[in-house]
C-alpha cells in the first residue's frame, strides 16, 4: 500500500533536512497523479517523484523519470509555470497529506500530495489558492482559484525532525544520509507502480478489441445458424418435388397426405402438410420459392461467415499480441492513460489509429494533416521510427520503439504496408516507403499542417501482401 502517515512524515523530514535550497530545473507529469521534478543540489541533480496513484502513493527520489507525455497535461503546465526556478524551502506531512513548498515566504508555491480518497496532486500558492490539480480534467475536486485552508495550517505547524520520526518500512534507511529515506520509498513502489501502469495500459488497449470480438461472436452465432440451414433448404426442395410429381393423386379437403419418396437411400414414406388456402400446384411453387430463397440466403451467410471468422481471428490475434507485450512496450504507449474519457456520441481525441505489428510493436497512423503534425511532433519520441509513402501524399506512420530497441523486419514491413494503404498509392500492388528515426523529421516553416522535410532517410520497395494488410487493418 501507499506510504503510511508515519512514512510520509519520514520522507518529509528527509526532504526538509537534505533538499532545502535545491532548485527546480525541470518538471514532468507523464501520467495522471504522477509528477517528476528535477532538483539541482551542489554537484548533482536529483529526480523528486510525487505520486498520488492508488496503492503506490509516495514522495521519493527516483533514479530517472518516465517518458514525457506527447500532449502536456494541465498539471504539467502548472508545475512548469509555477515551480521551475524556485528552491525547495519546506516539507510537511499531516495524516495522509504531504506538502512541499518552493520559493520565498509569502511568494512561494506548494505541491500538495493527497493520498486520501482517489489521490490527487495539486499546485497552490502558499496561501492555499489552487492553480490546478491532477483531478481537474476528470471533473473531480476543487476548481481553480478555490481556497484550501490546510496549506496555511500545515505551514504554521512544527517541522518534522528526521531523527525522531518513526519511519515504518523506511526505518532501515539512515536518517542522516542525503535522501536515504526518499530513495527507500522509491524502492518500495517503483516496480509495482510500473507493473500496475503497464497492466492498466494493457486493459485500455484490449478494451476495444474485446468489445469488437464480443460483437463479432454474437453476429457469428446468428450467421452460423443461417449458414447451417441445409436441412431446411433440402426439406423445401423435397416437398416441392413430391407435390409436383403427385399432383394427380392429391386428395381434396385433407390437412395432410402421405406420399412415397424414391431416393438414393431407398423408399421413404413422407407426410406432406397441405394448405387449404393454396392449391397443390401453388403449394409446390411456394416450397420451391422457399428453397431458392433459403439457398441464396445460406450462400450469403456462408460467405459472410468466412469474413466474420477472419475478422474474429484478427481480434483474437491482436489480443494475443497485447497479452504477450512486455511492460516496456506497454509503457511506450502511456498516452492512453492521459486521454480524457470519451462522452457518448463524442469522437475520440486521438490523432492516430493504433495497430499492432506481428511481433507486438505499437504502430500509429496519422488521421490527416493536423493529426499527422500532432502525431509526429507531439506524440512520437525522437527515437521512434517514422515512415511515409515516398513521393506522394499520405499518413505519417510511427513505430513506437523503446529507447535503444532495434526494429525487426516484420514490424517494419507491417508499418510500410500501412503507410502505403493510407496514401495516394492505396490499391497499388507496390510502392516505395521512406523511413528514419523521428528526430530527423522537421516541420516545414509556414507550410501546411503535416508538411515535413527529413534527412537520413532509407527507402525500400514494398510489394503489398493482401493477407498482411488485412491482418493489420483487423488489429
Amino acid at each position: 500500500m501507499s506510504l503510511s502517515p508515519d512514512e510520509l512524515l519520514a520522507v518529509a523530514a528527509d526532504a526538509q533536512a537534505h533538499l532545502r535550497g535545491a532548485v527546480v530545473q525541470k518538471a514532468f507529469s507523464p501520467f495522471p497523479a504522477l509528477a517528476f521534478l528535477e532538483l539541482r543540489i551542489p554537484g548533482r541533480s536529483l529526480w523528486l517523484c510525487a505520486s498520488a496513484e492508488q496503492e503506490v502513493g509516495r514522495l521519493s527520489l527516483a533514479a530517472n523519470r518516465l517518458p514525457n507525455p506527447g500532449e502536456p497535461s494541465p498539471l504539467q503546465r502548472w508545475l512548469r509555470q509555477e515551480l521551475i526556478g524556485r528552491p525547495l524551502t519546506d516539507a510537511r506531512a499531516e495524516g495522509r497529506v504531504l506538502l512541499v513548498r518552493f520559493g520565498a515566504e509569502d511568494e512561494g508555491r506548494v505541491l500538495l500530495l493527497e493520498l486520501e480518497g482517489g489521490g490527487r496532486l495539486s499546485v497552490l500558492t502558499d496561501a492555499g489558492r489552487l492553480f490546478g490539480s491532477s483531478s481537474i480534467s476528470n471533473k473531480r475536486g476543487p476548481a481553480p482559484g478555490s481556497y484550501d485552508p490546510r496549506v496555511e495550517a500545515m505551514l504554521a505547524g512544527p517541522r518534522p525532525d528526521a531523527l525522531s520520526v518513526h519511519a515504518g518500512r523506511l526505518s532501515e534507511a539512515p536518517a542522516d544520509v542525503v535522501g536515504a529515506r526518499l530513495t527507500a520509498a522509491e524502492a518500495l513502489f517503483a516496480d509495482t507502480g510500473s507493473r500496475r501502469r503497464a497492466e492498466t495500459i494493457r486493459r485500455l488497449l484490449e478494451r476495444p478489441h474485446k468489445a469488437r470480438l464480443a460483437r463479432q461472436e454474437k453476429t457469428l452465432a446468428k450467421v452460423r445458424r443461417e449458414a447451417e440451414r441445409g436441412q431446411e433448404v433440402e426439406r423445401h426442395r423435397r416437398m416441392g418435388e413430391l407435390l409436383t410429381h403427385n399432383l394427380h393423386a392429391l386428395p381434396r379437403g385433407k390437412a395432410s397426405v402421405t406420399l412415397t419418396h424414391y431416393g438414393e437411400e431407398g423408399v421413404e414414406e413422407v407426410v406432406v402438410e397441405l394448405d387449404g388456402k393454396r392449391s397443390p400446384r401453388e403449394l409446390a411453387e411456394w416450397h420451391f420459392h422457399q428453397y431458392r430463397r433459403l439457398q441464396r440466403g445460406m450462400g450469403h451467410a456462408q460467405h459472410r461467415l468466412a469474413e466474420l471468422e477472419r475478422e474474429a481471428a484478427h481480434s483474437r490475434t491482436a489480443l494475443t499480441q497485447l497479452a504477450a507485450m512486455s511492460d516496456a512496450d506497454l509503457l511506450a504507449q502511456h498516452e492512453v492513460l492521459a486521454k480524457p474519457p470519451t462522452l457518448p456520441g463524442q469522437a475520440p481525441a486521438s490523432p492516430y489509429r493504433a495497430h499492432v505489428s506481428a511481433s507486438g510493436l505499437p504502430i500509429w497512423v496519422g488521421k490527416g494533416g493536423a493529426s499527422n503534425q500532432q502525431l509526429t511532433f507531439g506524440v512520437a519520441r525522437p527515437h521512434h521510427l517514422w515512415l511515409h509513402a515516398r513521393g506522394v501524399s499520405g499518413a505519417h506512420v510511427i513505430i513506437a520503439l523503446a529507447k535503444g530497441q532495434v526494429v525487426d523486419q516484420e514490424s517494419l514491413l507491417d508499418a510500410a504496408h500501412l503507410a502505403l494503404h493510407h496514401s495516394d498509392l492505396k490499391g497499388q500492388p507496390e510502392g516505395e516507403v521512406s523511413w528514419m528515426p523521428r528526430k530527423y523529421v522537421r516541420a516545414v516553416k509556414g507550410g501546411a499542417p503535416g508538411k515535413v522535410t527529413y534527412t537520413q532517410e532509407k527507402t525500400f520497395l514494398v510489394r503489398v501482401e493482401p493477407g498482411r494488410l488485412q491482418r493489420l487493418l483487423g488489429s
